[in-house]
């Protein structure tokens, strides 16, 4: 199944059973509450995406899963957010017309294949790239 319009990021799917409320909020794959990666895939009009470890955790829904096992996708601009790279995952998003990799590991394997590389914790990253976008559109 291909989608060719729209970005992807990883999927905000159902939190797991046994998390506090408070861990809910603090959970990236909440779909509660607001997280960087989903308040950055609303700014750029895009969607969000799992990995198949994120899936079978339950962390995600399978519906979302991105991957040799999931969706093939090839939007214009995949943002890979803390991913490793396995190669199941990068089969699935390898069409992207631009790849860009945020990891603290400098060695994860999502940056042999990524245009764009950014080494460092995302959640640093997320928010700055998010104010600077919705400055931008504001501009």
């Amino acid at each position: 199944m291909q989608t060719p319009h729209i970005p992807s990021f990883l999927f905000p799917g159902q939190v797991p059973d046994g998390l506090d409320e408070k861990e809910r909020e603090k959970c990236e794959f909440s779909t509660t509450s607001p997280t960087p990666m989903r308040e950055l895939a609303r700014v750029l009009g895009g969607a969000v995406g799992a990995t198949r470890p994120a899936c079978d955790e339950g962390w995600a829904a399978v519906t979302l899963q991105v991957g040799q096992s999931g969706k093939v996708v090839s939007p214009k601009l995949y943002i890979a957010v803390a991913l490793s790279g396995a190669m199941s995952h990068i089969a699935g998003c390898l069409g992207s017309k631009v790849i860009v990799a945020i990891n603290k590991d400098k060695e994860a394997n999502i940056f042999s294949v990524a245009h764009f590389g950014i080494v460092a914790d995302y959640k640093e990253v997320l928010p700055a790239l998010t104010a600077k976008l919705k400055e931008l559109k504001s501009a």
